[in-house]
């Protein structure tokens, strides 16, 4: 049934595109793109994908796989390392999102794994890692929640995104024997437990209130 849900939530129009918002309770009945579309949710689609194939294989649907993978790559391709967002939040531009780039960062081990060592993929996730690890070499963690054109931004600062990406960044380091990823990991670890956590084990301000 996921899985299903994976195949039905997607824009055939546009590339497989994944709609990020639906209304399927109350008339008129309606889905939307916004930029949660991609890399984050394009992210979480393959990596569930990938999570489910040697459960219950995987949907007999190359426009679907090939479009998720296009729309990724896409997200990737600026050269800078991160993967963009493709559409702003009105009237902003389109910015990187550091809380997206774990999506990302696991989509693109899932085309690896999926599509039989897509070797794009591999030099997309190696550069997301290194573009992670000069970031947020100087303080431990990301200067802020949001990159674009002109900088880092000066607001919406979320502490624990990097918290979200250790997981990320140890199955990337299994998949592709990088010991980076595994660097970046411990660093992301040890900050969010010197700033997230008292000595007693409760929380901070600082783990904020979407907690990871």
């Amino acid at each position: 049934q996921g899985i299903e849900h994976i195949c039905y939530s997607v824009d055939r129009g546009q590339n497989c595109r994944p709609y990020f918002r639906f209304n399927l309770t109350n008339p008129p009945i309606w889905s939307q793109h916004e930029p949660g579309d991609t890399p984050h949710t394009v992210g979480r689609f393959l990596h569930a994908l990938n999570l489910c194939r040697e459960i219950a294989g995987l949907p007999n649907d190359p426009e679907l796989l090939h479009g998720l993978r296009k729309h990724l790559f896409r997200s990737c391709k600026k050269g800078d390392g991160f993967a963009w967002d493709d559409m702003g939040y009105t009237p902003n531009p389109p910015l990187i999102f550091m809380h997206h780039q774990r999506e990302a960062l696991l989509g693109l081990v899932a085309i690896w794994q999926i599509l039989e060592e897509d070797q794009a993929a591999k030099n997309y996730a190696k550069a997301l890692v290194t573009a992670i690890d000069v970031a947020t070499k100087e303080n431990g963690t990301f200067p802020q929640a949001c990159l674009g054109q002109d900088g880092w931004q000066k607001e919406n600062l979320a502490p624990t995104t990097s918290g979200r990406l250790i997981s990320a960044l140890i199955t990337y380091n299994r998949i592709f024997n990088d010991p980076l990823g595994l660097e970046i990991a411990r660093r992301f670890a040890q900050q969010i437990l010197d700033d997230c956590f008292r000595e007693d084990g409760q929380l901070t301000t600082a783990a904020g209130t979407h907690i990871h």
